[in-house]
Protein backbone atom coordinates (compact mmCIF):
# COMPACT_ATOMS: atom_id res chain seq x y z
CA UNK A 1 0.00 0.00 0.00
CA UNK A 2 1.40 3.17 -1.08
CA UNK A 3 0.20 5.85 1.33
CA UNK A 4 2.77 8.21 1.21
CA UNK A 5 2.03 9.88 -1.89
CA UNK A 6 -1.53 10.33 -2.01
CA UNK A 7 -3.92 12.88 -1.58
CA UNK A 8 -7.69 12.83 -0.70
CA UNK A 9 -10.77 15.28 -0.77
CA UNK A 10 -13.26 15.18 0.88
CA UNK A 11 -16.40 18.02 0.61
CA UNK A 12 -18.18 19.00 3.58
CA UNK A 13 -21.73 20.96 3.89
CA UNK A 14 -20.67 24.40 5.44
CA UNK A 15 -23.42 25.50 7.21
CA UNK A 16 -24.29 29.14 8.53
CA UNK A 17 -23.85 29.08 11.68
CA UNK A 18 -20.37 27.54 11.22
CA UNK A 19 -19.19 31.31 10.14
CA UNK A 20 -18.19 34.05 12.42
CA UNK A 21 -19.30 37.71 10.85
CA UNK A 22 -16.40 37.99 8.59
CA UNK A 23 -17.34 35.21 6.70
CA UNK A 24 -14.74 32.82 8.13
CA UNK A 25 -15.03 29.42 9.72
CA UNK A 26 -15.03 28.65 13.45
CA UNK A 27 -11.63 27.07 14.85
CA UNK A 28 -13.35 24.67 16.80
CA UNK A 29 -15.85 23.39 13.48
CA UNK A 30 -12.72 23.93 11.43
CA UNK A 31 -11.64 20.90 13.61
CA UNK A 32 -14.75 18.94 13.22
CA UNK A 33 -14.48 18.94 9.35
CA UNK A 34 -11.29 17.72 10.13
CA UNK A 35 -12.40 15.02 11.76
CA UNK A 36 -14.99 14.34 9.61
CA UNK A 37 -12.91 14.01 6.81
CA UNK A 38 -10.71 11.86 8.35
CA UNK A 39 -13.21 9.32 9.10
CA UNK A 40 -14.40 9.64 5.71
CA UNK A 41 -10.90 8.91 3.74
CA UNK A 42 -10.45 5.85 6.12
CA UNK A 43 -13.56 4.49 4.90
CA UNK A 44 -13.80 5.61 1.07
CA UNK A 45 -10.27 5.51 0.24
CA UNK A 46 -8.44 3.28 2.52
CA UNK A 47 -11.31 0.92 2.71
CA UNK A 48 -10.40 0.37 6.56
CA UNK A 49 -11.61 1.46 9.51
CA UNK A 50 -9.25 4.42 11.76
CA UNK A 51 -9.09 1.71 14.85
CA UNK A 52 -7.53 -0.57 11.84
CA UNK A 53 -5.16 2.18 10.27
CA UNK A 54 -3.67 3.01 13.94
CA UNK A 55 -3.30 -0.79 14.34
CA UNK A 56 -0.73 -1.13 11.92
CA UNK A 57 0.85 1.79 13.33
CA UNK A 58 0.03 4.65 10.65
CA UNK A 59 -0.85 7.86 11.50
CA UNK A 60 -2.86 10.86 10.00
CA UNK A 61 -2.25 14.46 9.20
CA UNK A 62 -3.27 17.79 7.67
CA UNK A 63 -1.05 19.44 5.64
CA UNK A 64 -2.88 22.32 4.19
CA UNK A 65 -5.86 24.08 5.40
CA UNK A 66 -8.42 26.50 3.34
CA UNK A 67 -10.51 28.86 4.05
CA UNK A 68 -14.32 29.05 2.91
Amino acid sequence: MNLGKTRFETELQVRPDDLDFNQHVHASRYYDYVLAARYDQMARCYKMSLEQFFELGLAWFTREKYSV
